[in-house]
């Protein structure tokens, strides 16, 4: 985009809402398809973010990660033990949204 001399904060806008509609789906194919709720695809999804985190702090875009929490959450969810009455405090601590 800056090839094409666009100003940093339309930049910025535009990789945030790309990064909006990517968890946005992504969290909705977790819920939604049939395989998804398990504690291997909780890791993958969550390496997955990991890595966008990291483009977006390489790029200096730390506010494109907030578009990811809510689904960041939900895969520290999904790898979470959740048997007992300490695990349920644990994932309190965890997942606080």
């Amino acid at each position: 985009m800056k090839a094409f001399y666009l100003e940093d904060s339309i930049i910025t806008q535009t990789i945030t809402e790309l990064l909006r509609l990517v968890g946005v789906t992504a969290f909705n194919d977790l819920l939604m398809r049939r395989n998804f709720l398990s504690w291997k695809r909780g890791l993958q999804i969550n390496y997955n973010i990991t890595r966008i985190e990291e483009w977006c702090k390489s790029h200096d875009m730390p506010e494109g990660t907030l578009q990811l929490e809510h689904l960041m959450q939900a895969t520290k969810l999904l790898q979470l033990k959740k048997a007992t009455l300490n695990d349920i405090e644990i994932i309190q601590d965890i997942c606080w949204m």
